[in-house]
């Protein structure tokens, strides 16, 4: 038994993301398993407050759409979604007794660690990596606990990372896609003798600095007459 992790419906629906793939092909494995596996309220809120929000993807999902893919993932047969029962309080007085220097948005993934001690379940897959975090009572700290869910006694799952491409990289492909979008570039059948798939366009050639001029030289009588 296990909780999936917002982060994991997160990457299954963002196609840009490195780990799309393995995170979507897991979703599957999970949503057609006979065994059980768990989500809560709050996690699949997350997922529509953050697939459907314009600064962190840059093709955001419709409020529908991200629902949609919410409703499908209900249907799963082996999924049920975990509610607070009657020894909740019980449960979060504990934790928050343990840990009572837990403050802001961290108060989230106690919600969630709450739920799961609550209900008996130790496992929660995720592909989160947060710098390290110190655990009360200890000089050490751990470099893979989701904020608080291990600190509570139970076990992350990380989904294994995948070769990510390097920063650089990414800034560089994302570039050529504006320049692309402008009409500055435009990609050849065959790389140029510079090894590239890209051309580089002169003015008369890029519609934009086309229309530009145009707009000057149509805008020039206007600007005399106003001078004379």
């Amino acid at each position: 038994m296990f909780v999936v992790d917002t982060n994991v419906l997160l990457y299954a629906v963002n196609a840009r993301s490195p780990f799309h793939g393995l995170c979507r092909d897991r979703l599957e494995q999970w949503r057609s398993q006979a065994s059980a596996w768990f989500l809560t309220w709050p996690i699949l809120y997350e997922f529509l407050r953050v697939s459907t929000h314009p600064s962190v993807l840059q093709h955001p999902f419709s409020l529908p759409q991200a629902w949609a893919f919410a409703a499908a993932l209900l249907k799963s047969p082996a999924l049920t979604i975990l509610v607070p029962g009657a020894h909740h309080s019980e449960v979060a007085e504990e934790v928050f007794a343990e840990l009572p220097d837990l403050y802001a948005n961290v108060v989230h993934d106690a919600a969630t660690a709450i739920l799961m001690r609550e209900h008996g379940i130790r496992r929660i897959d995720s592909r989160y990596r947060l710098p390290p975090v110190s655990v009360p009572g200890s000089r050490r700290r751990s470099p893979l606990i989701r904020r608080v869910t291990l600190l509570v006694g139970l076990e992350l799952e990380r989904i294994p990372p995948v070769a990510a491409p390097s920063c650089g990289n990414y800034k560089v492909t994302e570039a050529l896609r504006a320049l692309e979008n402008i009409g500055a570039v435009r990609k050849e059948g065959e790389p140029n003798r510079e090894g590239t798939l890209y051309r580089v366009l002169i003015p008369d050639e890029i519609g934009a600095c086309r229309k530009f001029r145009a707009e000057r030289i149509a805008a020039e009588p206007m600007e005399e007459q106003k001078a004379g």
